[in-house]
This record gives C-alpha cells, structure tokens and sequence, in this order.
C-alpha cells in the first residue's frame, strides 16, 4: 500500500516489537494493582483509540506510532488473559484451561488472513483492517466486560505430590495445615525441610 523499502519494514517491525514488550510488563503491572478485567478493558481501549493512525496513517511516523501503540495495548490485554484464565479456572482445569483456550484461538485465528483478504475486495485494505480488529475488540471487550474474576485467588491448599499434606489459606485468611503420611509441621507458609522433616513456612 505505501512501498515502503523493505529496510523501512523491518525497523518499524523492530520498533512495534519493542512496543508489545512493553505493553505486556506496563500493562501487566497495572493489572496487579486495579484488576485483570479493567486493565485489559483499558488495553483494548488504546487499541481502539489508534486504530486510524495504525490502518489509515499518511505518513511513516504516524504508521510506526500506531503500530507500537497498537502492539502495545494488543499484547498488554492478550498478556494478562493467561493470569485471568487461571484465577478463573477450577481447579482441577487449571492446568488445562489456559493452554485450551488459547489453542482454540488459534483454530479460529486460521481464517484471518482470507477473511481480511475478502473484506479487501469490499472495503479496502484499510477499512478491512480496521473493520477485523474493531470486530476482534469489541468482540473481547464484551466477553471480559460481561465476566467474572477472582484476581488474588490462592492456587495454594490441595494435596502435593501424593503424601497427603494439605494446606489451604491466602494472605487474607488463616493457613489451615493437616498433615499427613510425611509428617510435615506448620511454621508459616513455604514448603521446605528441616531435620528430614517437611516444614510449611510463612
């Protein structure tokens, strides 16, 4: 669409690159402190907010601006849904649910490039872009807008590695300790050894 050489094309793929490393620790971040739901909603908002500097941009600098914000906000949401989607998880899923979902996004990702080729020969290129994402964000936004989480959520408190131990509890609430065949003894939250015997250390 804009020929630019290709030395051009690998710089600004260098620089949005940069751009979804940091969106994901930004927006990680952020999400540790106001939720996974509001920051990802916030991420996909500044994806909405560049999309005509990303698809509709005249000049160079205005295309490498939206892109690395684009990457930026598309990386810091689709970067906290990992940790979104194990909170949500129960949890005898959790090792499942997160690598699941994603496959299947791929599965239904395998389509993109014939989609947006079609809506090139209806729209233009431009509008076909920013048509398909305007779609993706909107579609995203109102599953994680209409859902639940449980951001903090303790993945501490079921038995390990068959011995029988058990311990539950969260920064919020009081460990509970039972033990069992190993003879492991409570003294605050960490699981280590002493003397032969398992300790659970805070």
């Amino acid at each position: 669409m804009h020929q630019f050489p290709s030395a051009t094309i690998s710089t600004i793929a260098i620089l949005y690159s940069i751009g979804t490393v940091l969106g994901s620790f930004s927006f990680g971040f952020l999400s540790e402190h106001f939720g996974r739901r509001r920051t990802i909603l916030l991420a996909l908002t500044l994806c909405l907010a560049v999309i005509p500097a990303w698809a509709f941009g005249r000049s160079l600098w205005t295309l490498v601006a939206g892109a690395f914000l684009l990457q930026s906000g598309v990386q810091g949401a689709w970067g906290i849904i990992p940790a979104h989607l194990n909170e949500l998880s129960p949890d005898a899923l959790r090792g499942l649910m997160p690598g699941f979902a994603y496959q299947l996004g791929i599965l239904f990702a395998a389509a993109t490039n014939n989609i947006e080729y079609a809506l090139r020969d209806w729209l233009g290129y431009a509008w076909a872009l920013a048509a398909f994402e305007i779609a993706n964000i909107a579609l995203l936004a109102t599953v994680v807008a209409l859902g639940s989480e449980h951001k903090g959520r303790s993945f501490v408190g079921h038995p390990r590695d068959g011995s029988g131990d058990e311990y539950s509890g969260s920064p919020q609430s009081p460990a509970k300790f039972s033990p069992g065949r190993s003879g492991s003894a409570l003294v605050g939250g960490r699981v280590g050894w002493f003397g032969g015997v398992r300790v659970l250390a805070f």
